[in-house]
């Protein structure tokens, strides 16, 4: 445990704004990610943007056979923005950001020495897969 303690003893760890940096930071790795990479829905992630279409065209809902609430609550973005990947990565990215709040929240509640919970969250953040739009 001595290399995280020093890894969590450098001067970014002990930075007033520390959550707010690496959450802007995170952020903007998405943004990035959303801009430049030219992604493709395939998979679930294709059904549920065609569910989320249909629903925004006033179509099925889906089946009972799957989770529609995700394409539920897209069809509805797309009703009111339109029905395009770059609404669906817009709305990813709000989801991202409150899911970083979500886990900090988290983190605040749980009794963790400061360090390790500042280490665990940059794990969160970074960790690309709390990414809602890899796959959009």
């Amino acid at each position: 445990m001595k290399s995280i303690d020093k890894i969590t003893a450098s001067t970014l760890f002990l930075e007033k704004n520390y959550y707010k940096s690496i959450t802007m930071l995170g952020i903007l790795i998405c943004v990035i990610w959303a801009a430049v990479v030219n992604t493709k829905p395939f998979s679930d992630f294709a059904y549920y943007d065609e569910v989320a279409r249909q629903i925004a065209a006033g179509g099925a809902w889906g089946d009972t056979y799957t989770s529609v609430g995700y394409s539920i609550v897209l069809g509805g973005i797309y009703k009111i923005f339109g029905s395009s990947l770059i609404v669906a990565k817009i709305f990813n990215l709000i989801l991202t950001f409150f899911n970083y709040i979500l886990m900090y929240n988290i983190l605040k509640s749980v009794e963790l020495k400061e360090n390790k919970r500042k280490l665990v969250y940059a794990l969160f953040v970074f960790f690309l897969i709390t990414f809602f739009i890899i796959v959009y």
